[in-house]
């Protein structure tokens, strides 16, 4: 949403259009530079992919927060590369995600689901921000409910590992304290035979 409104926000924090459609070229090159380093970092093992996408949703989700209180042409070079490089890093590490959580006979099916539910939200996003960019006379709000969104999408998975850490909890509790909960009997018959074999010794 934001790469759409950005040379509006330009002229309206007082960068000129010609100025503003240079960020595109930034934009591009730091997004293949971030590719390329985060697909790099994936063939490591013990790089987790999980974190290093979570990471990048992260500081993009921030970045777009923080962009509202840019002044200056510098102010948003250094926020589109920085969007650039998360961005980049988000959409290698999705698609690494997709082909190694499901076996590679559905990977075709989950590219296909996240490319469809993705295009709804990236097809809406331009249409709303400037809806609400006409009514507010601004584009800050758009700015704040896309951060928003990002940070929350980053933040959902969240849920998951401290559901996957709790499960381990309790495997681990049950396997510490296998007879936790149960009666124990104890069989008076076996209790003399084990009491004549300790008198034999």
């Amino acid at each position: 949403m934001y790469v759409n409104s950005q040379v509006r926000y330009c002229e309206d924090i007082g960068i000129t259009a010609d100025a503003a459609s240079r960020l595109f070229v930034y934009y591009g090159i730091a997004s293949c530079a971030g590719r390329l380093v985060s697909g790099r970092l994936c063939d490591f093992k013990k790089v987790n992919k999980f974190y290093v996408y979570q990471v990048s949703e992260l500081i993009a989700g921030t970045s777009i927060l923080v962009v509202t209180m840019a002044t200056s042409y510098v102010h948003m070079v250094v926020f589109i590369v920085i969007y650039g490089l998360c961005d980049g890093a988000y959409i290698t590490t999705l698609n690494v995600l997709l082909m190694t959580c499901v076996s590679p006979q559905k990977v075709p099916i989950a590219i296909g689901w996240e490319m469809q539910i993705s295009s709804f939200f990236l097809a809406s996003g331009p249409p709303v921000a400037g809806l609400m960019a006409d009514s507010l006379n601004s584009y800050t709000h758009a700015f704040y409910m896309a951060g928003a969104v990002v940070l929350a999408g980053a933040c959902i998975p969240f849920l998951l590992l401290f559901a996957k850490s709790k499960e381990s909890g309790e495997e681990m509790n049950e396997i510490m304290n296998p007879h936790e909960g149960q009666e124990i009997g104890i069989d008076p018959g076996s209790q003399e035979i084990s009491i004549a074999c300790t008198s034999s010794l």
